[in-house]
C-alpha cells in the first residue's frame, strides 16, 4: 500500500470512529465526583490555658530567637561563600 492509500484509509477510519460518537448508549449508573474531606480544626481552648500560658510565651520567644539566629548564620555563610576565592571548591 502506498502513502496516499494509507493516508486515505486512516482518514476514513478516523471519520468512522468520530461519527459513531464512541458511545455505547446511555449509562445506567450515575457518575459522582469524589468530594474532599474537610479536616476539623483543633480545639484552641484546650491548647491555651491559664496554667500553660507562661510556658507558651517562653517557647514562642525561644523559637523566634532561634529562627533569627539561624537566619543570621545562613546569611553569614552566604556572604562568606560569595566573597570566597574562586578556586575554593577545587580539590587538592
Amino acid at each position: 500500500m502506498n502513502y496516499t492509500a494509507s493516508l486515505f484509509v486512516s482518514l476514513i477510519s478516523l471519520a468512522l470512529l468520530a461519527s459513531c460518537g464512541g458511545g455505547s448508549g446511555e449509562r445506567s449508573e450515575k457518575i459522582t465526583t469524589p468530594q474532599p474531606t474537610v479536616p476539623t480544626p483543633p480545639v484552641v481552648d484546650a491548647i491555651f490555658t491559664e496554667d500553660n500560658a507562661g510556658d507558651i510565651a517562653i517557647w514562642s520567644t525561644v523559637l523566634t530567637e532561634a529562627s533569627i539566629n539561624a537566619a543570621d548564620i545562613i546569611e553569614q555563610e552566604i556572604i562568606w561563600f560569595h566573597h570566597a576565592p574562586e578556586n575554593i571548591l577545587i580539590s587538592l
